[in-house]
């Protein structure tokens, strides 16, 4: 896992991280609840978004442009 980046736990079962699947969506890899990206998840405004080489959804805290 990255250092330094907050990785997004699956809601339904709390122990599987979110990874990106076929689709635009994402898939807990424990319980294999399905997010759609557009209508089950609030990412925060204040965090840069992204999906790392093997698929798991993380953000990182934005720096202010100060």
């Amino acid at each position: 896992m990255k250092a330094g980046v907050d990785y997004v736990w699956c809601g339904p079962c709390g122990q599987g991280l979110l990874y990106a699947v076929p689709g635009g969506e994402f898939a807990c890899s424990r319980c294999g609840s399905d997010i759609d990206a557009d209508l089950d998840l609030w990412l925060d405004p204040g965090h840069t978004w992204g999906v790392d080489s093997v698929g798991r959804l993380y953000g990182r805290p934005t720096r202010d442009a100060q």
